[in-house]
């Protein structure tokens, strides 16, 4: 069998796979599908772009082979890269910081798939299996990690109104070009291969930490944003906010109700979180077109919510908010807080507490 075939498949397979794992730690699956496919799709034309400039320097005799290698080409390749993504992050249905990692690692994920086939086919048969490997723990996670980083100061810093707005993706478009400078420069030293897969190996950390860090920050925004208002008990909002472990926390509900009605369960909760989020965005927004766009994504979130939860129907919702104790949540503090300055009732009075309360009323009418 001839071991190209293996090789581009390689080439091609692993770093989509590398996507794939990512956008399964979005817990609040806030990411579009055709974003992603979208930001591969803009990594692809970038890599054509960035070829045509970097030639077109080396033809006219402006910088030899050596540097632009070296310098011009990850300054090149980096702001290219990360065009898709300073679009994305204007878009209304953009929520957090995950989203702006998501589609900077698609962007580069699809730059690095096309330049990988390149190499790949360009060499011979007795090296393109082990330099496809190689490409796919080095190379290609440079290019995917440099623009996830520059994504995730852009989806930081989107609702900023000040210098930050400014600063902050500068700042990731520089570290990303001058990670991506110091690992060519690394190579074409002559380095051994184990300190391209080390090298690469800290921009898997740099980014892992971004995402705990943007995952933590997501579920303080949605403590923060959840309310009565929206209907939600207490019960309801520990389970938006331990969403990374949900459907180990609606096992208890499985031998209550149909598979299809746990998985209406899980978008349910889902939905209330990144409720959660846009309610948090629309708070921070300073731009007033992108607060309406904000607005009217919290209307539709509403709107779908409402629908799953007719959809539910009593007992499932029952099923839901009697999960686990009031007393064992932590957020059902923040929900009493909120009750009383909303003029909804007092302190400690949810729906449930009012509900019984009344029954109790009753009861003692009765007993008269």
């Amino acid at each position: 069998m001839n071991i190209l075939y293996p090789a581009i498949l390689l080439a091609v397979l692993f770093p989509i796979a590398f996507l794939a794992f990512l956008g399964s730690q979005n817990m609040y699956r806030t990411g579009k599908f055709q974003y992603n496919l979208l930001s591969m799709g803009w990594g692809i034309v970038a890599y054509y772009l960035a070829a045509y400039i970097n030639s077109t320097i080396f033809h006219n005799g402006w910088a030899d082979r050596d540097q632009i290698v070296r310098f011009i080409a990850p300054m090149v390749e980096e702001t290219l890269k990360c065009l898709i993504v300073f679009y994305l992050i204007r878009r209304k249905d953009f929520v957090y910081i995950m989203d702006g990692i998501a589609y900077g690692f698609g962007a580069g994920i699809g730059f690095a798939v096309l330049e990988n086939i390149e190499y790949v086919t360009a060499a011979s048969a007795g090296i393109a299996l082990s330099l496809a490997l190689a490409r796919v723990f080095s190379t290609n996670i440079i290019h995917a990690t440099g623009t996830a980083i520059i994504g995730s100061a852009l989806g930081y810093s989107r609702l900023s109104n000040d210098a930050s707005r400014v600063f902050f993706p500068l700042g990731g478009l520089l570290f990303a070009i001058a990670g991506h400078a110091g690992f060519n420069n690394l190579v074409t030293s002559g380095a051994t291969l184990i300190f391209a897969f080390l090298y690469a190996g800290v921009g898997i950390f740099i980014v892992s930490l971004i995402v705990r860090y943007g995952l933590r920050k997501a579920s303080i925004d949605i403590q923060n944003s959840i309310s009565m208002l929206d209907s939600i008990t207490a019960n309801e909002a520990a389970l938006v906010n331990r969403a990374r472990t949900l459907d180990e926390a609606l096992k208890p509900m499985e031998k209550y109700i149909s598979a299809e009605d746990m998985e209406k369960v899980r978008d349910f909760l889902i939905l209330q979180a990144q409720l959660g989020l846009q309610r948090n965005n629309l708070n921070n927004a300073q731009n007033g077109p992108l607060r309406d766009g904000i607005a009217q994504e919290i209307d539709s979130l509403k709107k779908r919510i409402d629908v799953v939860r007719h959809a539910l129907g009593v007992f499932c919702m029952l099923q839901v908010r009697g999960l686990f104790p009031e007393n064992n949540i932590p957020f059902w503090a923040i929900l009493e807080q909120r009750v009383p300055a909303t003029g909804t009732g007092r302190a400690g009075g949810g729906l449930w507490t009012n509900l019984e309360n009344r029954t109790k009323e009753s009861r003692d009418m009765n007993a008269k």
